[in-house]
């Protein structure tokens, strides 16, 4: 067919039916088509992509084609639903179209913005919102004046839509800037207790964690061959928070490269190993490895220990691989195949200890003695072990008195400690709560009667997953329930095994000669709700 003879035959074409769908052996690339596809998939975003997924999968001659519809729809998805997260996606890449993918810095700058807009979004405290949108709104105008930098053919798709996000931003700020004048809070509340912290918006109430911060950069700095550390703990004392904090703990001599191993892609030893090269090649942009399938563990361990021994030329930081969830690599990998993941432990010690470059910091709730086939601690006798505990006195008076402009009497700040013995979570919800009612009252002058208010209708309830998780899942992991009994019922104990479980980790404390937990708040929970669970 004669290219006149086919452009006539398309002047009524779609996205749904068009010659690109009924003649596979078709090659031509008309400008004309372009320009009328890219206008549809603008229009009828969902649509587009999935001709963009047809032409990947059955047209392979219409690469450039199908990136152009790709840039095309999703600017159009962008265009037609501004400040609504799910559509502020990145545009599905192509291979082989060099000319009409994005730079590396747009990819970049893409993700920081959609990061920071995620951060906006699940912030539900309006001052907080605020300021959250004023840092979205600013990355969005860089954004912007970036896009303009990259390549005509490709940038002019998504310029209307930013335009229209630039809009809906202002119009947004507007809006949360009247309700806060409307709403006068006696102070910010800025406290989280179910979210990680995050330097970039959370420094004000991350406290203490020297002792670790300090034992880390002395063994590190100091060792002959790398150490490998476990960094354990409760559940919601903060280790997650720990680790997004290290870069800034640490400084400059040292790289975290920071895992989360219950993420959805991490699923088996393949995926987790691309992901961690992922993260690690975002960093240093290195080289990209071949992560073919493979059934050989030890083969696929050694394409990432090549890489982790090339970087470790390459670069002077100690570089810090964290696996944040640990346990989670036992569950979906290790325990799945017990001999590979026997051979796999034995394969990182025996790369720990050759070098002193490498660290590897695995954070969890479990200790290495609480996995089983593979028993992980026959291979990492030589982990050494940081216990993430609850945060000194001195640290927990800071988080309740310096965040917020309240006044609170000695009595109440004493009570608020001994209630909490400074778990963080705990403490972050008494603050919270706190704060709600001082600004519900209009008043900073805080009393032991709002303490009990807040301990009575929020914290000692059956849902509050910083209590209930210790006898939903510790205590049913280890077996403790009898023993947990026996404690509240000032009984002998008769399991000397699970007596040193909750020793270990930290939820009993001696009192004379018999035992009580260390935080009250817990032990009003299990009173009041443990025989619903």
């Amino acid at each position: 067919m004669y290219p006149w003879h086919f452009l006539k035959s398309q002047r009524s074409v779609n996205l749904t039916n068009n010659s690109y769908i009924n003649d596979g052996v078709i090659w031509l690339h008309i400008w004309v088509l372009t320009r009328k596809f890219t206008t549809l998939a603008q229009q009828d975003s969902e649509t587009g992509l999935a001709f963009v997924n047809f032409l990947q999968e059955y047209r392979p001659l219409q690469k450039q084609l199908a990136m152009h519809i790709a840039h095309a729809a999703t600017a159009g998805n962008w265009l037609h639903h501004p400040l609504q997260k799910q559509y502020l996606l990145p545009p599905p890449l192509i291979q082989e179209t060099p000319k009409l993918t994005p730079s590396e810095g747009w990819l970049n700058k893409f993700e920081k913005l959609q990061n920071q807009f995620i951060a906006y979004d699940k912030e539900h405290q309006i001052s907080l919102q605020k300021e959250q949108i004023i840092n979205f709104n600013e990355q969005l105008q860089k954004f912007r004046d970036l896009t303009i930098l990259e390549p005509y053919r490709w940038h002019q798709y998504y310029l209307p839509a930013l335009d229209q996000w630039l809009m809906a931003t202002k119009e947004r700020l507007a809006q949360l800037t009247l309700k806060a004048e409307r709403q006068e809070p006696i102070t910010l509340n800025i406290y989280r207790y179910g979210d990680i912290l995050d330097p970039d918006g959370d420094k004000n109430i991350f406290f203490g964690r020297d002792d670790l911060k300090e034992e880390l950069q002395h063994q590190i700095l100091t060792a002959r061959t790398m150490p490998m550390f476990l960094c354990y703990g409760q559940r919601r004392v903060g280790k997650s928070s720990l680790l997004k904090f290290l870069p800034l703990l640490l400084g400059s001599r040292f790289q975290v490269i920071y895992q989360d191993c219950q993420n959805h892609k991490v699923n088996n030893l393949q995926t987790w190993l691309k992901n961690l090269h992922q993260r690690l090649n975002k960093i240093f942009k290195s080289t990209t490895i071949d992560w073919q399938q493979t059934d050989n563990w030890l083969q696929a361990w050694g394409k990432m220990q090549t890489y982790l021994e090339t970087l470790s030329q390459q670069h002077e930081e100690k570089i810090i691989l964290a696996f944040d969830e640990y346990e989670a690599l036992h569950e979906r990998i290790f325990s799945k195949d017990p001999e590979q993941g026997k051979m796999l432990l034995g394969a990182m010690r025996s790369f720990s200890q050759q070098q002193n470059q490498i660290v590897f910091l695995f954070v969890g709730a479990a200790q290495f003695a609480d996995l089983k086939n593979p028993n992980w601690d026959n291979y990492f006798i030589q982990a050494m072990p940081l216990r993430v505990d609850y945060l000194k006195p001195q640290d927990a008076t800071r988080l309740i008195t310096e965040p917020v402009d309240l006044n609170y009497p000695d009595t109440v700040i004493k009570r608020m400690l001994e209630l909490t013995q400074g778990h963080p979570a705990l403490l972050q919800m008494l603050c919270r709560h706190i704060v709600i009612i001082a600004n519900k009252e209009s008043r900073k002058n805080m009393t032991l009667e709002d303490l009990q208010q807040v301990i009575t209708d929020k914290i000692v309830q059956p849902d509050t997953y910083a209590l209930k998780t210790f006898w939903t899942e510790f205590c049913d992991n280890h077996q403790c329930q009898p023993t947990v009994e026996q404690i509240l019922n000032k009984q002998p104990i008769t399991d000397k095994r699970s007596l040193s479980k909750l020793k270990n980790y930290g939820y009993i404390i001696p009192d004379g000669d018999s035992w009580k937990f260390r935080v009250p708040l817990l032990e009003m929970w299990l009173r009041e709700y443990r025989e619903g669970f």
